[in-house]
Formats: structure tokens, C-alpha cells, sequence
């Protein structure tokens, strides 16, 4: 791991942080659509969300099993 004062590298950390990005916008998007009365607009956000959330988890996913085929681990 590459090591940067408190803050390290660790494998799929940016696609933790575009999940939680993601995630953020979708729930303030959703909210927003449902005040105005827009039910079915938030549905649809809602369920691109989802589809976001699960092509990060597999970006996730993948950085780690590299990090891991490289010789990487748990320290």
C-alpha cells in the first residue's frame, strides 16, 4: 500500500467515493421530485441509482481482487 502521512491508497477507494456521491444525489434528487409531486420521476432516479450503485460495487470489487492478484493484502 502506498502510504501518505494519515491517509493510505486502498484498492477501490475511488469507487467508494463516486458510490457515495451517487447515493447523495440520488437521495437529494428523489427528494426534491417527490415534494413536487413528481412520484414517477423519482421512481426512475431511484432505480438509476441502483444501477449506479451496483456498476460501483463491481468497480469496487475488481480494484480489490487486482490490489489482491498483485501480491497486495490485509496488513
Amino acid at each position: 500500500m502506498l502510504r501518505d502521512g494519515i491517509f493510505y491508497y486502498r484498492p477501490g477507494r475511488p469507487a467508494l467515493i463516486a458510490m457515495l456521491v451517487v447515493s447523495l444525489a440520488a437521495t437529494v434528487t428523489e427528494a426534491s421530485l417527490i415534494r413536487r409531486g413528481l412520484l414517477v420521476a423519482a421512481i426512475v432516479v431511484a432505480a438509476l441509482a441502483v444501477v449506479a450503485e451496483m456498476a460501483g460495487q463491481q468497480a469496487r470489487l475488481r480494484g480489490i481482487r487486482q490490489e489482491l492478484r498483485a501480491g497486495g493484502g490485509a496488513a
